[in-house]
């Protein structure tokens, strides 16, 4: 920030702001009542409570807040990964794409393949997201 001057003709010098000095871990401006910004944290908090048994009830976050939401969608990703192995398009998320489908779209066939080739898809970039994955 630059110095003002008022009407009257006074040099005004601007308020250093203690909340904006950075960080000294991460070298971003401090913000008071900010957190750091994890965009897949309670997603993943899901999927491991899944990966370690526990059940869908485990849920921390209060119902009808995005964060609980977050959190059920990877706990159903991960149930939907352990149900989805046997699954021929889970087998086939590595070689092959989602358009190599051999079942004729609108089938349940077609459809149970396209699952498990996205939980397969899912689960391999949540390894990439979270290395020490425990699945």
């Amino acid at each position: 920030m630059t110095a003002g001057r008022l009407p009257s003709g006074q040099v005004v010098e601007p308020q250093k702001d203690r909340h904006s000095a950075p960080d000294s871990k991460t070298g971003t401006p401090r913000r008071p009542g900010m957190t750091s910004f994890k965009p897949h944290q309670q997603e993943d908090e899901g999927y491991l409570a899944a990966a370690n048994g526990q059940p869908v009830s485990a849920n921390p976050y209060p119902a009808g807040t995005i964060r609980h939401a977050e959190w059920r969608s990877g706990w159903h990703h991960k149930q939907a990964e352990i149900q989805g192995q046997d699954n021929e398009g889970y087998n086939a998320a590595p070689q092959q794409g989602l358009d190599d489908n051999p079942y004729p779209r609108g089938t349940i066939r077609y459809a149970e393949w396209r699952r498990g080739w996205l939980a397969r898809h899912d689960a391999t970039r949540r390894r990439a997201r979270m290395p020490d994955d425990h699945s």
